[in-house]
């Protein structure tokens, strides 16, 4: 399981990449340095860093480009050129980082299918920009967000169908998750 794969590596204190890959062609990419979460990546040109930037508005897409343009140029990290430039704060950057890599590692809790690699390798990450995630903190979160889902999935059809509306969400109602009801 998803929760073993983390938990192997940071019980066992690995450094490495893991690939984990779906059956549509989805990869994300966790790299491990001595049993902690440092870096995450996905394919899905829709869940990147720079979408979540942009989704919670704390720089403009003109920014986000710039930034990316100097990562290619120099190899600086773009989440440091947006610090150094002053877009965004050190620690909005690092937030955004983790929260973002919480994410990526989450989703693959939802796959129904996958396959998964483990390269040993060094830590090749020399940012100030680096990580630090409990990889246990990032399972009891899977675990739970899969929980959600499937009790979703036991109240609502797949082949169920919702229109959109213009219905705003009732922020003063309790909801389990906020962004997951937000989205909903």
């Amino acid at each position: 399981s998803m929760a073993d794969l983390i938990q192997w590596g940071r019980t066992s204190q690995r450094t490495g990449l893991f690939k984990f890959a779906d059956e549509r062609g989805k990869e994300i990419r966790v790299v491990l340095s001595d049993g902690r979460i440092v870096f995450s990546s996905t394919n899905d040109k829709r869940e990147r860093w720079r979408n979540y930037l942009l989704y919670h508005g704390f720089c403009s897409e003109e920014d986000i480009e710039a930034a990316f343009r100097v990562q290619a140029a120099t190899g600086a990290a773009a989440a440091a050129v947006l610090v150094q430039e002053k877009k965004i704060t050190q620690e909005q950057a690092l937030t955004t980082l983790t929260e973002k890599t919480i994410e990526d590692v989450c989703d693959v809790f939802l796959w129904s299918e996958g396959t998964f690699e483990f390269e040993p390798t060094k830590a090749a990450l020399k940012s100030s920009m680096t990580i630090n995630v409990d990889p246990i903190h990032v399972v009891w979160e899977g675990l739970r967000r899969a929980e959600i889902w499937n009790r979703m999935n036991a109240y609502i059809h797949q082949n169920s169908f919702f229109e959109s509306n213009d219905d705003t969400l009732d922020l003063s109602a309790k909801w389990e998750d906020v962004l997951v009801a937000s989205h909903v």
